[in-house]
């Protein structure tokens, strides 16, 4: 096997170079992503919440949603006070404490950036330790050239790429997932105890992060078993079970998650077996495609990393054992989306930390090209300058392409497609619900144009993920235009429908706009459009819409409320036309909590009109 002798102190030094570039390069562009779907209802909000009870020890800053103490901010800053909240057990603590923190420290405290992108550092830094971890134990094993090659394919993957921004749910946690696997790997190959006690804290801290840390445990049995099968193959001496080693990590695992999850301080059991149930609701929704997951791998991956990481497999220079750890850190994340009662969605995120493995495997790919290419006669006997300009072609051979992916679909790369889907319009074509700025995010760019160009006085209505551009509108509309209230009993003189494509998510408003109307401004990635916005100016028609969309919104609240604190509800309101609507109101109004009170005349007035 050909192969670099280990260096750890060169390995460190070299991984500095990825960490420091993409340290500066998030600096530089966080301000170009928005908050997101879930981080605006879950993250951001919980995260205050919780730091803001371990600064007082103030248990009513966790009595919510909503909150019964919010936590107080400087201003300007995201606003949620008008949105509802996503439960406690949809929000995970971990990075969500550290990106409160963050605002605390470098928005509040010091001044020294605007609060969402203080926020969003976190990820930025989240990412940036992924790149240093894979950069230094590729170069310690297979030298810089594979090292270089993992770091450029990890951060030249546009859907990576993107959501190192503003993705504070996935990102930190497939930097948490990669870490323990890997110390997890050199634990079972004869590592000392500390190793596996690192691998319970990053396990139980993942826990805290994602519920992906549950496959954890499994995805080291299967490698163990792995590793053993081939030492039988290769008659060699079976590894020993590292029971002293789970020992250790099963109480620190434990204590790393209970440490960052201050809503499981109090009432803990009753907790603990809330959120858990939830975690196994979501999990085992079936999805209508085992393989969704399986296509989006290779629907999302650029190309020609899908093409090193394919050489990297049968690279000589890892051996038998790395590349069965490389394998089944691609396999099995993927994998699992294929399990029966298992679901997918909003493409590869949920599933990310496959492509930090994946990325090592690409580097040893281009590694082993560029052996063959030195190794070739035209190249064999020159010098040192031939043989780096080989190096840098190859580079620019494999990743030029990608890069020119990244560069052309940021900040939206999230909705990258390959050429395998036929790009964004192939999979919109396919009729693919993630095909779309399925985040929402676009709206920080949207709210910015309609106050840059938008008239002097005006209203905005949201039809799709309405609470991302309430949570961002302080930071983006100028005075004079705001988000419409469905209650206001005046019009605004000009108003602003905005939406992002994603299809199933339509109210009445946007299928009609969709169907019948021309956007004002839009925003198209890969040909295909994203966000869309309508002008209206005419008095007429901005009442019918204000009147449908008020009223679909209120329906859609009012059914949700219902649904969640008092089933059977929403089949009286379902069955209005047939009740009519003073027995439906009669009916319904003592099951209604005050938060969804106000929204029944106008959800009964919808219901009326359905057949």
């Amino acid at each position: 096997m050909n192969r670099p002798e280990p260096s750890r102190r060169a390995a460190f030094l070299f991984a500095l170079a990825p960490l420091l570039l993409f340290l500066i390069l998030g600096g530089a562009l966080v301000g170009d992503f928005g908050p997101t779907w879930d981080c605006a209802i879950g993250e951001y909000p919980h995260g205050e919440q919780y730091l803001a009870f371990l600064l007082s020890g103030d248990r009513a800053y966790l009595d919510f949603p909503p909150p019964a103490k919010p936590a107080t901010f400087r201003q300007p800053h995201l606003d949620y006070a008008s949105i509802d909240w996503l439960s406690w057990p949809q929000a995970y603590p971990c990075a969500a404490l550290l990106s409160a923190l963050s605002c605390r420290v470098l928005w509040s405290g010091l001044g020294l950036v605007p609060a969402l992108q203080a926020h969003n550092l976190v990820v930025v830094l989240c990412a940036s330790l992924l790149l240093f971890l894979i950069t230094a134990w590729s170069a310690a094993r297979f030298g810089r050239v594979a090292a270089g090659g993992a770091a450029a394919a990890l951060m030249l993957c546009p859907r990576f790429f993107a959501d190192s921004f503003n993705n504070l749910k996935d990102v930190p946690e497939a930097l948490l997932y990669v870490a323990a696997l890997l110390l997890a790997y050199a634990g079972l190959r004869g590592g000392k105890l500390r190793l596996w006690a690192a691998t319970g804290v990053l396990t139980g801290l993942a826990l805290a992060q994602k519920p992906n840390a549950l496959f954890i445990p499994a995805h080291g049995f299967l490698l163990y078993a792995c590793l053993n099968a081939l030492r039988l193959l290769g008659r060699r001496p079976l590894l020993p079970f590292p029971w002293r080693g789970l020992l250790l990590a099963a109480p620190l695992f434990l204590a790393a998650y209970f440490a960052v999850s201050p809503m499981l301080w109090t009432d803990t059991w009753t907790r603990l077996l809330e959120h858990f149930g939830f975690i196994l609701l979501v999990g085992t929704e079936a999805g209508a495609d085992a393989l969704d997951g399986v296509r989006h791998f290779f629907w999302t991956t650029p190309p020609a990393i899908l093409l090193l990481a394919l050489i990297g497999l049968f690279s000589r220079r890892a051996s038998a054992d790395e590349r069965c750890l490389l394998v089944l850190g691609v396999v099995v994340p993927v994998g699992r989306t294929a399990l029966p009662g298992m679901s997918n969605f909003d493409g590869v995120r949920h599933f990310i930390e496959f492509m930090p493995f994946l990325s090592l495997l690409a580097g040893l790919g281009l590694a082993a090209v560029l052996s063959a290419a030195l190794a070739a006669p035209p190249l064999r006997a020159r010098g040192k300058a031939a043989r780096l300009g080989a190096t840098l072609a190859l580079f620019g051979a494999f990743f030029a392409f990608p890069a020119a992916q990244v560069i052309a679909t940021h900040p939206y790369g999230i909705c990258y497609f390959n050429v395998f889907a036929g790009g964004l319009s192939g999979a919109q074509a396919r009729g693919l619900p993630e095909a779309t700025d399925y985040w929402c995010h676009s709206y920080w760019r949207g709210l910015d144009w309609i106050a840059e160009h938008g008239a002097a006085q005006a209203g905005v209505i949201v039809p799709v993920a309405e609470h991302v551009a309430r949570v961002a509108a302080p930071l983006k509309l100028r005075r004079g235009i705001a988000l419409c209230d469905p209650h206001a009993t005046l019009p605004p003189p000009v108003l602003y429908v905005m939406y992002a494509t994603r299809q199933g998510w339509y109210d009445p408003l946007a299928r009609s706009l969709e169907a019948e109307g021309t956007p004002w401004r839009e925003v198209r990635v890969q040909g295909a459009p994203i966000l869309k916005i309508h002008e209206i100016r005419d008095a007429g028609a901005i009442a019918a819409a204000l009147r449908l969309w008020a009223e679909y919104r209120a329906y859609v609240r009012v059914g949700l409320w219902l649904f969640d604190h008092a089933r059977g509800g929403e089949g009286i309101l379902k069955n209005a036309a047939r009740l009519g609507r003073e027995e439906t109101l009669r009916q319904l109004g003592p099951l209604l909590g005050a938060e969804v009170a106000g929204d029944l005349d106008l959800a009964v007035a919808y219901a009326l009109r359905q057949p």
